[in-house]
């Protein structure tokens, strides 16, 4: 699942890192400047880092996990509305989406009666980006997901204006601050171990951990003091009745 961040403040690499660790297919990112909004896409999180540092807030930042259309740098979002396949532009809008629209296919086939379909790889948040176009308005998008919103499948589609950004599905706070939302949870508590293991920083409650905080020595000389003693077959009860408070002890 693809995730998009929404920043009022400028976010850190830390959680730019663990959405593209979790989503590796393709960074964007969307921000005002001069009266328009800019976006650039296909890129990384260190390139969307040194754009977040140089450009003004808010920015709207996306990562993909490719399902409809591919590995595919031109359907990396956002899209403008419309549904062109630019890496790089500004507009009067633009459109990110997380989940996947099923209706997609059948919607753009009715759609041509209306407009004749744009060439090029096609993707779900494309073709919401050109729908959005043929109706004139962006409101039709709550249509979909609330649906999938109501069936337990989650949909969130972002949508970022010369003057507002627009949300769609239900969206959460990022460690509860309101000027960072997600369109769902950054990492379970599997995939931050793993994350963790990826980039060698050492989890609470082991013995990376403890060497990091000096306490690690500790446990060592307890350990190593209750294999000495002959009287203590366990550790627990040594260490409470001698007192020594095993891990924590100083």
């Amino acid at each position: 699942m693809c995730i998009i961040i929404v920043a009022s403040e400028k976010p850190d690499f830390e959680l730019l890192d663990k959405a593209e660790w979790d989503n590796p297919h393709g960074g964007g990112i969307a921000w005002r400047e001069a009266g328009k909004v800019n976006f650039k896409k296909g890129i990384d999180a260190e390139d969307i880092f040194e754009i977040i540092k140089n450009t003004p807030s808010p920015h709207v930042i996306h990562f993909r996990i490719a399902t409809v259309g591919g590995e595919v740098p031109k359907l990396t979002h956002p899209f403008p509305i419309g549904g062109g396949l630019e890496l790089e532009g500004k507009a009067d809008s633009v459109i990110f989406h997380n989940g996947h629209w099923g209706e997609w296919k059948q919607r753009l086939m009715e759609s041509q009666l209306k407009a004749p379909m744009p060439q090029g790889p096609w993707s779900d948040t494309r073709a919401i980006a050109h729908l959005s176009q043929v109706y004139n308005n962006i409101e039709w998008i709550s249509l979909f997901t609330d649906y999938y919103e109501f069936k337990g499948y989650g949909n969130k589609v972002a949508v970022m204006d010369t003057k507002r950004i627009k949300f769609f599905g239900n969206w959460v706070k990022h460690e509860g601050k309101d000027t960072i939302w997600l369109s769902h949870e950054l990492l379970s508590k599997k995939d931050l171990k793993e994350y963790n293991r990826s980039r060698g920083i050492a989890e609470p409650y082991t013995i990376p951990h403890y060497k990091a905080t000096g306490l690690v020595t500790n446990f060592e000389k307890n350990l190593q003091s209750f294999l000495n003693d002959k009287d203590y077959d366990d550790f627990d009860a040594y260490t409470k009745d001698k007192g020594i408070g095993g891990l924590r002890n100083k």
